[in-house]
């Protein structure tokens, strides 16, 4: 059973409803899932295979040293929460019976292992020695899920290094493209924006991706050498997972241990065995560069012996290639210099131009269809130098007349570290801090400004603190604290134009940033429609930066036959945009301007932006977006008779 507390209802009513569900204890349950570790259940028996109440019970974190303590109870029972993932070894001894000692036991992330320790009569200073234990099934738990572990992480390949890639050998999942999303998969029948992604048991979802807005997908993606596993749950789980009507995605970054582990890394891929493609085979220009190499590697280790350790990773990314072709339409060089005599269609002087004796809005035509020199305008002549000459097709040719082949960098950095601390054997606390950044160039049509490029920004920011404080064996409680900063921002190349628009007095769009404005050939002179050119400059801007805060508690508490878990799931998303097409404002470009309505057929579009008479520039939209925050918490019961 589950709960949903809006930001707008009373706080009073839901922290009071909190505390009520923590001293409900006495309610039987038997939900025992873990965000971001595990349950170790231990049922201790003897050689008959009764029982074995009040049994001391250890259990060893075998890389770290970390220890959990406890009685079996009544029903020969022992139960450790929020126990963090790895391998362990469990003890059992009771004074009438051999300490028997059973090692090997691996617990995954959102575990409920239980194992059956044996006792066999005879002195405690005798040892019985078990390994490679088993766990048994999760029997206690409907939810349908996979575990994807570090050996199939690190073993199998990823293009692209993308450990959320592997989320696919898990049931009930299918791949998603198309979909502006950097989500590798869907799952549990649900769509991609139903998914929920955790990181070491916070939030780490977005809804921005390369600029698009409302495309679920992944804030921050690890390296592959820096997860220990993650779990795809695709069915059937608890109300702690509430945020998803999907699939959920549960990932666990690495810690340290008390010995040193490392690696270093490099993947390259390059051109070498490529094709070249059909257009710039037509170009006779050579294949296209493609070089990428991924480079870095990972080091954790203790800093004081079972109780402080670190883990750190780096890993950068660079691609280089020049795979984007298209092929464009420039004016010729006779169009530049103001030179229309090879067209048959005859241009007018604008400053000609009146009411004819018909009523009808005639002008004076340009001798020879020619435009001196003294006519045209400053900023026109100058703003046409920036852009190339034709490379490309039959010469004098008006459209389909310079090929581009565009260069496409890439580059990323990103880095973790993680401490774990324990404080005696009460607390056990760790903290993590991940920065990312990755830039990926839009380039424009021609180089600089004038092309209107951009570029795809992806920075992420994440943070986690968590503590697991053990008031006694059988109570047990988890704090965790998130904090996600996304900037899926698009930003603009049109600010480099600024200086040259100042000095060659080209109009700037006043708000929010000042920028090159777009300018738009259109033969209706409207903001759409057929063009005689492509459109120059602009490279709008799309500004999305979002802030997410996660606070989660939950306790356990174990009382006879009955178990408790309840907590509380707040969250609190700020997200702010600004956005527009253009961003920077545009200038528009019409044909009516060189016509006279005596003459049918005389409307040419060149000339008019030789002389600078456009449409009126126009601006960007902005907007902005707020946030909100859900309280949930989640009481649940059922007895554990046997």
């Amino acid at each position: 059973m589950g709960f949903i507390i809006d930001r707008t209802e009373s706080l009073k009513m839901a922290v009071r409803l909190l505390i009520y569900l923590h001293l409900f204890y006495l309610l039987p349950t038997a939900l025992l899932s873990q965000v971001s570790t595990g349950t170790i259940n231990v049922e201790v028996q003897d050689a008959s295979g009764a029982v074995v109440p009040g049994a001391s019970i250890t259990l060893t974190h075998v890389a770290t040293g970390q220890i959990r303590q406890g009685l079996s109870s009544e029903r020969g029972e022992f139960q450790a929460f929020f126990m963090p993932l790895g391998t362990y070894t469990v003890t059992a001894e009771l004074p009438g019976f051999k300490k028997t000692t059973m090692g090997g036991l691996e617990l995954r992330v959102d575990q409920s292992a239980k194992i059956t320790v044996v006792l066999q009569p005879g002195e405690m200073r005798e040892v019985v020695q078990v390994t490679d234990v088993t766990p048994l099934l999760e029997a206690n738990t409907s939810s349908l899920g996979q575990v994807i572990e570090n050996k199939k992480i690190l073993d199998l390949p990823l293009n692209g290094r993308n450990p959320f890639g592997l989320g696919l050998l898990a049931g009930n999942t299918t791949p998603m493209f198309g979909m502006g999303s950097n989500l590798p998969f869907i799952g549990g029948g649900g769509r991609f924006s139903a998914n929920e992604v955790m990181l070491d048991g916070v939030d780490n979802n977005t809804t921005v991706n390369s600029g698009a807005i409302g495309r679920s997908g992944i804030a921050y993606t690890p390296s592959v050498d820096a997860v220990q596993e993650f779990k795809v749950k695709t069915s059937a789980f608890s109300a702690e997972f509430g945020h998803s009507a999907g699939a959920v995605i549960n990932a666990s970054v690495k810690s340290g241990t008390n010995e040193f582990h490392g690696v270093l890394f490099e993947f390259l891929r390059n051109d070498k065995l490529d094709a070249n493609n059909f257009f710039t085979n037509s170009a006779g220009l050579p294949r296209a560069q493609f070089q990428q190499n991924q480079f870095g590697g990972a080091l954790g280790g203790p800093i004081l012996s079972n109780r402080t350790f670190f883990f750190v990773d780096y890993q950068g990314t660079r691609r280089r290639s020049a795979a984007g072709t298209s092929i464009l339409d420039v004016p010729p060089e006779d169009f530049r210099s103001g030179d229309f005599s090879r067209l048959s269609a005859p241009i007018f002087d604008p400053n000609t131009r009146r009411v004819g004796p018909a009523g009808t809005v005639i002008a004076d035509r340009f001798p020879n269809n020619r435009i001196p020199a003294s006519r045209m305008n400053p900023a026109s002549v100058e703003i046409t130098k920036l852009v190339p000459s034709p490379n490309f097709g039959s010469p004098g040719a008006q459209s389909r007349n310079f090929f581009r082949q565009t260069p496409r960098p890439f580059d990323a950095d990103q880095w973790d570290l993680r401490i774990d601390h324990s404080i005696g054997n009460k607390d056990n606390l760790f903290g993590r801090f991940f920065f990312g950044n990755q830039s990926g160039p839009n380039p424009g049509v021609f180089d600089g400004f004038i092309g209107g490029g951009s570029s795809n920004i992806d920075n992420a920011r994440h943070l986690v603190l968590s503590d697991t404080h053990i008031f006694t064996p059988t109570a047990v409680n988890e704090f965790r604290f998130g904090y996600v900063r996304h900037n899926g921002s698009i930003l603009g190349d049109a600010p480099l134009g600024v200086e040259f628009a100042e000095k060659n007095r080209v109009a700037l769009f006043p708000f929010p940033e000042r920028g090159f404005p777009s300018i738009a050939f259109n033969f209706s002179g409207a903001i759409s429609g057929s063009q005689q050119f492509t459109s120059w400059g602009g490279g709008s801007s799309n500004l999305n930066i979002e802030n997410r805060f996660h606070w989660a508690d939950n306790i356990n508490i174990t009382r006879g036959n009955h178990t408790l878990k309840t907590g509380a799931d707040v969250r609190r998303t700020r997200f702010e945009t600004l956005k527009g097409s253009p961003f920077f404002g545009e200038f528009v470009f019409g044909s009516i301007f060189t016509s006279s309505s005596d003459s049918p057929g005389s409307a040419l579009l060149w000339p008019t932006s030789c002389w600078g008479s456009p449409r009126p520039s126009r601006g960007p939209r902005c907007s902005t977006g707020g946030g909100s925050a859900r309280f949930t918490s989640e009481p649940t019961s059922r007895t554990t008779g046997k």
